[in-house]
């Protein structure tokens, strides 16, 4: 037990305690680390939300949407797949999803594109996407 004065003031406390409370805040941060990283997703700046395993089906049919919209004459083409190697999204009054896509034929890599693709919030009247970027290389 330590005394110390300070203002006028006697004041005292425990090291013992002080040491007992630094050792359980870094447990609870180690803790909070943990639990972050068994998530699947992770939040970024800007308020995108970064996909750790990005290339699910739900966003390959989106590159595939995207593909097919801007380059009509690969519509029904056979052999294409499509490999999503970068996918995050925002929340706004829509629905963003920016992707970053591989595009194959059999093993032949066509091109490699990134896209934005904007579609209503659930509960929203329904319609397509809009896909409001697309460039590939």
């Amino acid at each position: 037990m330590i005394c110390t004065r300070e203002f006028g003031l006697v004041a005292a406390h425990d090291e013992g305690f002080a040491k007992d409370m630094m050792a359980a805040v870094h447990a609870s941060m180690l803790l909070i680390g943990l639990l972050m990283s068994f998530c699947k997703k992770s939040l970024e700046a800007g308020g995108w939300t970064e996909e750790r395993t990005p290339d699910t089906l739900a966003y390959r049919s989106i590159a595939q949407y995207a593909y097919e919209t801007k380059k009509p004459r690969t519509r029904n083409a056979q052999g294409i797949t499509y490999l999503v190697t970068q996918a995050r999204w925002k929340v706004e009054a829509v629905i963003m999803y920016n992707l970053g896509f591989i595009v194959f034929r059999g093993d032949e890599i066509v091109e490699k594109c990134l896209t934005i693709v904007v579609t209503p919030l659930p509960g929203r009247p329904r319609r397509r996407g809009v896909v409001t970027k697309f460039w590939c290389r």
